[in-house]
């Protein structure tokens, strides 16, 4: 078994201000319970297994995978989120 101190985080070149600050986010907290910073690196480098994909980025083409963003109004505009696994890869972003 794969330890998450193992794995990267990946986001697009062009990252939204939010997708950037999702990612430093996930990095911060992973330092707090592991003791250990995990890179951030752009979509441009070349992939890897180990990998947590942050929004939207060129994974998605690279495993084949989509997802429908949308922004659900029915739910008085709550955004919605979803986290899936390709093999080790995995995928965290938002539908909106």
């Amino acid at each position: 078994m794969r330890k998450i101190t193992d794995y990267r985080i990946v986001i697009s070149e062009n990252a939204s201000e939010n997708e950037k600050r999702a990612a430093a986010f996930l990095r911060d907290n992973i330092r707090l319970v592991c003791g250990t910073i995990i890179p951030i690196v752009c979509d441009s480098q070349n992939p890897c297994e180990d990998e947590i994909v942050v929004g939207k980025t060129s994974r998605e083409l690279y495993d084949g995978v989509s997802f429908n963003r949308y922004r659900d109004t029915t739910s008085g505009g709550v955004w919605e989120y979803v986290i899936r696994t390709v093999g080790r890869r995995l995928y965290v972003t938002g539908l909106g």
